[in-house]
């Protein structure tokens, strides 16, 4: 048996499963980032304006500024995830810091008193609308259900045992070098049955998948006297023959005839044989799961907003999206029988880059002297997006190993879907406000763009549906003095998840506090939320599809220092 650690591109049809609307969801579902202010009133900004983060929300937002300001928010997010697999319950934590929002906003009056333009606002907003890197996932548990090598074997079962061999065996016998492993892979990548091929091969040249006859190229190799078909132990070679074949050998007059005829016969079988058997004995298996991820999507606003008359603000936003993300998922497995195998490790490494374009319209309305309303409209995201996959197996700790090191990249593009955003807010004099905002997002919308990856549509279809949100936020200040004031705020946000039926993203329920402190021209605020969601994480496409339950609480301390420019 050979046992190797092999590197390799995933393929691209791994991409195309209903697993992956979840992996699509994760540049479409956007955290709750931005100003300490903000996150302490739970992002109910929608009627507000007034905050860098509540320019990407209503881009009217940043026409409510008095004066230019400039701010930067920086803070410590972490992550505890409480995991069950198979009845197996583990935690897991993760923390990460981060300076994730900057945003400047220019405001210009008009002094002609005989316009009813008052002034224009320019405004840039730049915060991370994902952090990835604090998502970590990691847990385990004991099944008798599916192993890796019944991962493997549904993929090599119909594929001739020929494809997957580094020689080749003619039909006298002969062996004969035929590539590397490198060069078999990158050929298979050609086929239009990449999938099976590949995942096929590898299982294959660890031994998590052998030939159902038993026989192996090894029946045929000089190189080792010992288990090649010889005059003195061909007889062993006749049991796994057909009673023809057999006919056939006793036909033949001499020893040396019989061998000979026996070698085509069993280099005929190694080439042709298409059904295997798992290499995996057991009843009972342990598997580790470790996710780690890195990154995240940064969101750059570029705004121009005006205030027209004394009680209308309007605003467009034209915004960049960039992604770097970083995937990798190490599993491994110990097996309670112990036969040729007893451990395997399997690792998938996913790199993604690439850049998106959105926009958005927004309106503020003084419907009262202390009533505002505001609407606004963000457009789907349009992402051009380029992956890189890398795997790595290995069994029984990696005695022997191969590494083809053969990369593939993954091009597509797709687009989000669009949202709404109505939201209301009363202000109370210079005192208190409080604050609500509706979001409507229609993730069924989700589009793939790139040929191949259309059939992908009605999936995401079937699978996505319409997500509402709700945010609640209020603030009371306590004016100190003409220059100095102190603010205490709340806020309150539930998010439905994007799913119709099985919600491997689940409703979230989020909470937050914050206070913020005024004094002359500058201001330094700081918050504290938490959100609770409950999750599925599926980690193949097939066969091994049990999803992990995750009860996840996201934890975020932010502190935003302002300052007034003129």
């Amino acid at each position: 048996m050979k046992i190797i650690i092999l590197s390799i591109t995933i393929l691209i049809s791994y991409f195309v499963s209903a697993q992956n609307v979840t992996n699509i969801l994760q540049y479409s579902v956007q955290d709750l980032n931005g100003t300490a202010r903000y996150k302490a009133m739970s992002g109910a900004f929608g009627a507000l304006g007034g905050d860098f983060s509540a320019i990407g929300l209503n881009p009217a937002g940043s026409a409510v500024f008095s004066s230019s300001e400039i701010g930067f928010s920086f803070g410590n997010v972490s992550l505890k995830n409480e995991n069950t697999y198979f009845d197996k319950k583990t935690n897991n934590k993760t923390s990460d810091f981060d300076a994730g929002q900057f945003g400047f906003v220019f405001t210009i009056p008009n002094n002609n008193q005989n316009s009813q333009w008052k002034k224009i606002s320019l405004g840039f907003n730049y915060q991370k609308t994902n952090n990835f890197d604090a998502k970590d996932l990691k847990f385990e548990g004991i099944t008798s259900e599916a192993n890796l090598g019944d991962y493997f074997l549904y993929y090599a079962n119909g594929i001739r045992q020929g494809n997957f061999l580094l020689e080749d065996v003619n039909d006298r016998g002969i062996i004969t070098k035929r590539y590397t492993l490198t060069d078999i892979y990158r050929d298979m990548g050609r086929s239009p049955n990449r999938v099976a091929l590949r995942n096929a091969f590898i299982g294959h040249y660890v031994g998590l998948i052998n030939p159902k006859n038993g026989y192996n190229i090894e029946s045929l190799d000089e190189r080792k006297p010992k288990k090649n078909i010889t005059n003195s132990n061909y007889t062993d070679y006749l049991k796994g023959l057909s009673d023809s074949e057999r006919k056939s050998i006793d036909n033949k007059t001499n020893v040396n005839e019989k061998v000979a005829l026996l070698r085509q016969i069993v280099a005929n079988k190694i080439k042709e044989e298409t059904n295997y058997n798992s290499g995996v004995l057991t009843n009972s298996t342990l598997q580790e799961f470790e996710k780690t991820t890195k990154g995240g999507i940064r969101k750059y606003n570029f705004n121009i907003a005006g205030q027209y008359g004394d009680n209308l603000f309007w605003g467009l936003n034209l915004n960049s999206h960039t992604v770097n993300y970083k995937e990798t998922l190490k599993h491994w497995e110990s097996y309670g029988i112990s036969g040729n195998i007893t451990n395997a490790f399997f690792q998938n490494e996913k790199n993604t880059i690439g850049s998106g374009f959105s926009f958005q319209l927004g309106a503020i309305a003084k419907a009262t002297n202390n009533l505002r309303l505001g609407l606004a409209y963000e457009s789907p995201t349009w992402y051009s997006l380029e992956e890189e996959y890398l795997q790595y197996l290995s069994t029984n700790n990696g005695v022997s190993y191969a590494n083809p090191n053969h990369i593939a990249l993954l091009k597509y593009k797709f687009r989000t879907s669009g949202a709404w955003n109505a939201s209301v807010a009363y202000i109370f004099g210079k005192n208190a406000i409080i604050s609500l905002d509706y979001i409507y997002k229609g993730y069924g919308n989700t589009y793939f763009r790139t040929d191949y990856l259309k059939g992908e549509n009605d999936i995401i279809q079937n699978e996505l549906g319409d997500s509402n949100a709700i945010r609640l936020g209020g603030e009371y200040r306590f004016i100190l003095n003409q220059k100095n004031s102190f603010s205490l705020r709340a806020g309150y946000r539930y998010e439905q998840s994007p799913y119709k039926n099985t919600k491997y993203i689940g409703d979230l329920n989020g909470y937050s506090l914050g206070a913020g402190f005024a004094f002359s021209g500058i201001r330094l605020d700081v918050s504290y939320d938490i959100a609770k969601q409950d999750n599925q994480y599926q980690m193949y496409e097939s066969v091994l599809t049990t999803p992990v339950k995750v009860a996840s609480t996201h934890n975020n301390l932010l502190f935003t220092l302002s300052a007034k420019l003129f």
